[in-house]
């Protein structure tokens, strides 16, 4: 016994060490093969990152598994991906292997596959990417010579996405796409059975037919594959929760398709219909209570070519049915539905949908519809009627909605339109026949991304043979009200047509317009507001449907903690732009003009403005205007009116509000003021405590202007004058948006305000008190902490040297008259020597007494002695000349 367990011990570890070995000893060789009838076969470019080869994952078979599998096309569809699987995983029996003749696939397996499948519109394929053999008997002997072989026993594609597009107007798509089947496709005729699982969109002529509709499929088809036909024997099938039987063939010819299916629901409760709610909005409906019947019944038989599609004729009726979940306190009774899909003729254009009668009613409340549509996929024909009332807060009293958001209100309506598409895309309003009318009383609702509930207590819609005439709408929401009227000339167009604007010329009118009411502040947190940095959504942008001209008035708006008085103007919404015209209000005891706009057309938002402004209270509108704090701080210390017009341009954040940064553009601005307080500005305080000979609360400010330019950030100000008695003053310079500045303010003082010194030094004489000294003040810092220097002392010692020069050349100018006027006698030469040296010694004197003076090394000795010289030489001269 132990010897046997020994020897079946030996034979276990063997066959382990022979699962481990013989992939490594093999897999090149079959990866080799695989790449080589690949290669042979097709025409496209088939890559794969790498390759593996186990016995585990199929044992006793032996599995090769490629991942990222792609075949991309050749022309015409260069560079398109036809195929792409993230493991793609093939099953070939272990004796094949061993043997490393001839591999032959017995199972495949697709998991997160992509297939792209793409008809242009000359009706050229894109999976035509077999390559031709020459002919019949070259490509039998190709396939004897083969070193692979397919005979499949079963496959499986799970997590997969299939999608088919016809550029003459078919999208037919598979998302979630999960399907398995098992049978032996090497015979010519064999059963096959599958289940697939799916969610299905299917779009025709840019008509949207199904969307995302969940299916299941348990089918045993029998395939003849010699024939090309195949069967449905025991098939069933869900849509959403809808059960359907079907039976019949489709069989695949050289240049076209037979086709023959009938269908229907295994029961006539009226629990089908309830199953055809989508899967998102589906409840369970086990208990809900059901009276009358719902059918569905349909086949579908013919020819599919270029110009034929089947017959059909589909039955879906109802009739005086009602259901009621068992939680909810009402029902929806008295519902008929009678209504049919009709091609008799195979010809595309002849399909006809029929809506005899769609009827319901909840209480008293009743709805009565019919719709008929006929040439379905050339130009379409509309006719339908509408006529009921609804109570918008019963919907989730007679079904299980998650009803977030709150909604209240009656809607009454009688409707008519009869149209074809044509006519609504060309805007043929001779084919185009609307009339009716839809009201709301006492509309509610009310949702968490809302500051307050909105309540529409009347709106009425006439509906006009070219236009929708909006006869009255009263809302209101939180402390604001609305009220407006107009039309609407093209509604059908943007309901039913892709890329249409929704047109319209309004009036729209408040009395109190409070913008808080429409916008909600959210707290974020740090790494919501890092995630928000790097993603678009949330952006605010004008919707690139509307076309719309509004006259806007309101008797107060409220916009944060300013408030407007007697708004007026035109705003045109139009290619995602927001245009506002001549818009003019009353704030600060003046007036407000606005023209211009913002552009979210763009990536980043924009905006171009310009703001004329007439009388605003200067400290009021600076201290509650950031952009005019911006603009000008300063201005806070004045009393006043200001009048200014501004041009700026820059860039939005994702809420539509200017980033500081960016804005540019230019200012003239007109300060009409008598006083201003230099107490509520730092930089004003140290300034008049540097200069002594100012009263800055005694400006004369008659008639201020200056012009502004900002850019980047940064306010550049012209230099503007003003006065102070008798001393001209200019200040200009820069300031940043973050309130760094760079100010630099002269003073043109007459000398006689610089000091008793310099008093003295002017005496009485007329062209010297004249005199002015340009006092420099450099302001730099920020406006909460200036710093504030100037050159008071060394323009004291400027004037005071000046003066002295002045005074020393008019000395010596007096003994040059003396001398060349004629006077030569030693007497009168000493006398006049003895007058200069006086003069002199006068100016030395009053020099030492000028405070301002710095001590110098005896300058006044070297003019002493300069000017002897210059007597000396003239009286040599004048003895020589004797």
């Amino acid at each position: 016994m132990k010897k046997s367990l020994k020897i079946i011990g030996i034979l276990l570890i063997i066959i382990v060490l022979g699962l481990f070995l013989i992939p490594i000893l093999f897999e090149g060789k079959i990866i080799d093969i695989v790449k080589k009838e690949i290669n042979k076969n097709v025409n496209a470019e088939v890559t794969f990152s790498d390759a593996d080869f186990s016995f585990f994952r199929s044992f006793p078979n032996g599995s090769v598994e490629l991942s990222d599998l792609a075949v991309i096309n050749y022309e015409p569809f260069k560079g398109d991906t036809l195929f792409y699987g993230e493991s793609v995983a093939i099953d070939v029996p272990l004796m094949d292997i061993i043997k490393g003749e001839k591999l032959s696939i017995n199972s495949f397996t697709v998991d997160h596959g992509l297939v792209n499948i793409f008809i242009n519109k000359n009706g050229v394929t894109n999976y035509d990417i077999a390559i031709d053999k020459n002919n019949e008997e070259e490509s039998v002997k190709e396939d004897e010579n083969s070193n692979a072989s397919v005979n499949i026993k079963s496959y499986e594609i799970n997590d997969s996405k299939i999608s088919y597009i016809d550029e003459n107007g078919i999208t037919l798509l598979f998302n979630d796409f999960n399907h398995s089947g098992s049978g032996d496709l090497s015979a010519k005729i064999t059963k096959l059975d599958t289940e697939t699982k799916s969610f299905v969109s299917f779009i025709m002529d840019k008509q949207s037919y199904l969307d995302s509709v969940s299916i299941e499929l348990d089918a045993l088809l029998d395939l003849d594959l010699e024939n090309m036909k195949f069967s449905f024997l025991e098939n069933e099938a869900k849509l959403n929760q809808l059960p359907l039987t079907f039976d019949g063939f489709v069989k695949v010819n050289e240049s076209n398709q037979e086709v023959y299916i009938s269908f229907k629901t295994p029961s006539s409760d009226f629990k089908n219909f309830l199953a055809l709610v989508p899967e998102s909005y589906a409840k369970n409906i086990e208990d809900v209570k059901t009276t009358g019947d719902f059918v569905v019944d349909g086949k579908i038989a013919g020819i599919v070519d270029d110009k034929h599609i089947p017959k059909m004729n589909i039955s879906i009726k109802s009739n005086n049915a009602s259901f009621k979940f068992p939680e909810l306190p009402k029902s929806i009774r008295n519902i008929y539905i009678d209504s049919r899909i009709l091609n008799t003729t195979g010809i595309t254009e002849n399909t006809l949908v029929d809506i005899k009668r769609l009827a319901f009613k909840i209480d008293e409340n009743a709805v009565d519809a019919t719709a008929r549509i006929t040439n379905l996929t050339n130009n379409p024909v509309v006719h339908g009627k509408a006529k009921g009332k609804l109570d918008l807060a019963h919907i989730d009293k007679v079904y299980p909605l998650d009803m977030k958001n709150k909604l209240s209100g009656l809607v009454n309506a009688d409707l008519e339109a009869q149209f074809d598409m044509e006519a609504i895309e060309k805007n043929i309003v001779s084919r185009i026949k609307t009339s009716g009318f839809f009201t709301v009383n006492n509309f509610e609702f009310d949702s968490k991304e809302m500051m307050n509930p909105l309540h529409i207590s009347t709106a009425e819609l006439v509906m006009e043979p070219t236009h929708v005439q909006l006869k009255n709408f009263d809302a209101k929401t939180g402390s604001t009200d609305l009220h407006a009227s107009g039309t609407l000339h093209n509604i059908l167009a943007f309901l039913l047509v892709d890329n249409q604007n929704l047109r319209g010329n309004f009036n729209l009118n408040s009395n109190k317009f409070v913008v808080g009411d429409f916008v909600q502040e959210t707290e974020t947190s740090s790494k919501d507001k890092d995630q928000e940095s790097t993603a678009s959504e949330g952006e605010l942008k004008v919707p690139s449907f509307l076309d719309i001209t509004a006259n806007v008035s309101a008797k107060k708006v409220i916009y944060d903690n300013l408030e407007l008085a007697n708004v007026a103007g035109v705003m045109i919404l139009k290619d995602q732009q927001a245009v506002l015209r001549n818009v003019n209000a009353n704030m600060f005891g003046g007036t407000l003009s606005l023209n211009g706009g913002i552009d979210t057309k763009a990536k980043e938002s924009s905006f171009d403005m310009k703001l004329g402004i007439k009388d605003f209270d200067i400290k009021s509108s600076v201290n509650s205007i950031e952009m005019l704090n911006k603009l000008a701080p300063i201005a806070t210390i004045f009393d006043g009116k200001l009048n200014t017009e501004i041009n700026l341009n820059g860039y939005l954040d994702n809420q539509l509000s200017p980033k500081l940064s960016t804005i540019a553009g230019e200012a003239f601005a007109q300060v009409v003021t008598k006083s201003l307080n230099p107490d509520e500005s730092k930089a004003m305080q140290l300034l008049d405590n540097k200069l002594n000979f100012i009263d800055f609360n005694k400006l004369n400010l008659d008639n201020l202007k200056t012009n502004l330019t900002f850019e980047n950030g940064k306010v550049n100000v012209k230099p503007f004058n003003f006065k102070y008695r008798d001393i001209d003053i200019s200040l200009g310079g820069t300031h940043s948006f973050e309130n760094e500045m760079n100010y630099n303010m002269v003073f043109n003082v007459p000398a006689k305000y610089l000091g008793s010194e310099v008093t003295k030094l002017l005496g009485n004489k007329t062209e010297t008190q004249n005199m002015t000294v340009p006092v420099t003040a450099i302001i730099g810092g920020s406006f909460s902490n200036p710093q504030v220097t100037t050159d008071l002392e060394s323009a004291v010692k400027n004037v005071a040297s000046k003066l002295i020069n002045n005074q020393k050349e008019k000395a010596i100018d007096k003994v040059f008259d003396k001398l060349l006027g004629g006077e030569s006698s030693k007497e009168n030469v000493s006398a006049t020597t003895t007058t200069a040296t006086t003069i002199v010694d006068s100016i030395d004197s009053t020099k030492s007494n000028t405070a301002t003076e710095e001590k110098k090394p005896k300058k006044e000795d070297v003019i002493k002695e300069g000017v002897k010289d210059i007597f000396n030489n003239l009286l040599k001269k004048n003895e020589e000349k004797k």
